[in-house]
């Protein structure tokens, strides 16, 4: 009898014990899931740049059957469009720059090349020595940098001097992206606080502390002398 009972008093504390310790899991599961309510929001912000400088080339380049013909050939025509070119600069932009590099020879070493004369492909000589050399133009005034290539092209043009020399794009330089990349993240993150946040309040509940935050790439989109710099942030809070 008193086994009996023992045994009895034993299985009651067990089965009390379990149920109290089903009671204590449920309130941490559910625990768990409240603090584990999140809401994720994306942010982004962009901002237009204007370039900082622009620089134009003109390559000066022509082919010929000797380096010393090539050599001598060069210098009368590059003479010729760098003159063309500073006359230009001087009287519409003359807060502009112009520099130049050193000339460059070079010899393809083919003796011959094929072309096409009357109804066959014949061998030719090949002007095979080749002199170049490169004018470069930088200039502060980006808003008037696409006119000022323009009008070297047609100048070139004009003075007969295009078959030798060659007008480049317009290269813009833009500000570094790490002097404008805090204030982009700062509003990226302001702005998907606030999406958060508005969600929350249209669900009826409020938004809590920050849980993560992941910054996306710096997209840059050029438009001219002006880019336009973009930056996403994926932002996660909790929901109390």
């Amino acid at each position: 009898m008193k086994k009996e009972i023992f045994r009895l008093s034993i299985v009651v504390v067990v089965c009390v014990t379990m149920l109290l310790s089903a009671g204590i899991l449920g309130h941490n599961i559910q625990s768990g899931l409240q603090s584990d309510r999140v809401i994720t929001s994306r942010g982004s912000a962009e901002q237009s740049v204007i370039a900082l400088s622009a620089s134009i080339e003109v390559v000066v380049r022509l082919n010929d059957y000797t380096v010393e013909s090539a050599r001598n050939r060069f210098t009368d025509e590059f003479n010729n469009v760098y003159s063309s070119v500073n006359e230009l600069i001087r009287s519409d932009f003359a807060n502009s720059r112009i520099e130049s590099t050193d000339i460059v020879l070079n010899d393809s070493r083919n003796e011959y090349v094929t072309e096409w004369v009357g109804d066959r492909h014949i061998q030719v000589r090949a002007r095979r020595f080749s002199a170049s050399r490169t004018i470069r133009i930088h200039t502060t005034e980006v808003v008037s940098a696409q006119r000022l290539r323009d009008e070297l092209e047609s100048k070139l043009i004009i003075d007969g001097l295009s078959t030798y020399a060659t007008v480049s794009f317009v290269r813009f330089v833009y500000p570094s992206i790490d002097s404008i990349k805090p204030e982009l993240l700062e509003r990226s993150y302001a702005d998907a606080h606030r999406a958060a946040e508005q969600f929350a309040r249209d669900s009826g509940q409020s938004l809590g502390r920050l849980k993560t935050a992941n910054q996306g790439f710096v997209s840059l989109t050029p438009n001219g002398y002006r880019q336009t710099a973009r930056i996403v942030t994926d932002a996660t809070f909790y929901i109390e």
